[in-house]
């Protein structure tokens, strides 16, 4: 009798003759049933991938029908670019990085021109995909799809209280379903 309790994740069997250790005996039928069931799940493992980015280039689908997106932030988000201290970076070079455990949210520039003190992180998000960045279009001045940043600490305000959440602004990040980041609650 086989314990059907027995996590057993994967047998290899090189021949066709039985397999016997201790007091089981393995037929080449049953080891073929116990692989076959993790075969299937690491095959239900990539159909439910699929079936996400499905839903996801669905939905992308939808919206650039049924909605019309602010083209101001759609030429930032795109190709707009960030003027801090005199110096032009492009937006897509900006990450908020941080500690998927903690509630500690830090702007990265991955342009060697911008320095940023070092910091320890191990979760990062393109700073135009978050609701920060939203924020930050609100509270200052645009012109030319570029991003005129006159006190480098509103940036850093406006990344360290970031909700953890991607906006709904464009098509690209309104038609994803779960807009939730991080981890920790930041609202309290």
């Amino acid at each position: 009798m086989f314990n059907k309790e027995n996590n057993i994740i994967k047998i290899d069997f090189q021949s066709n003759k039985l397999y016997k250790n201790d007091n089981l005996l393995f037929t080449k039928s049953l080891l073929d049933m116990i692989n076959y069931k993790e075969f299937n799940k690491e095959l239900f493992e990539k159909e439910e991938y699929q079936d996400t980015i499905t839903t996801y280039i669905n939905r992308k689908h939808e919206n650039s029908i049924k909605k019309q997106y602010n083209p101001l932030v759609v030429n930032l988000y795109n190709n707009g670019s960030i003027i801090i201290n005199n110096s032009i970076y492009s937006l897509k070079d900006f990450f908020i990085v941080f500690d998927d455990k903690l509630n500690n949210f830090h702007i990265k520039c991955i342009n060697n021109d911008y320095s940023n003190e070092d910091i320890d992180y191990n979760k990062s998000v393109r700073f135009i995909d978050t609701t920060a960045f939203i924020n930050l279009i609100k509270c200052t001045d645009i012109k030319d799809n570029k991003i005129l940043v006159n006190d480098i600490n509103i940036l850093n305000k406006l990344v360290s209280n970031w909700d953890g959440y991607i906006h709904s602004e464009v098509l690209e990040t309104d038609s994803i379903i779960n807009k939730r980041i991080t981890e920790v609650d930041t609202n309290g």
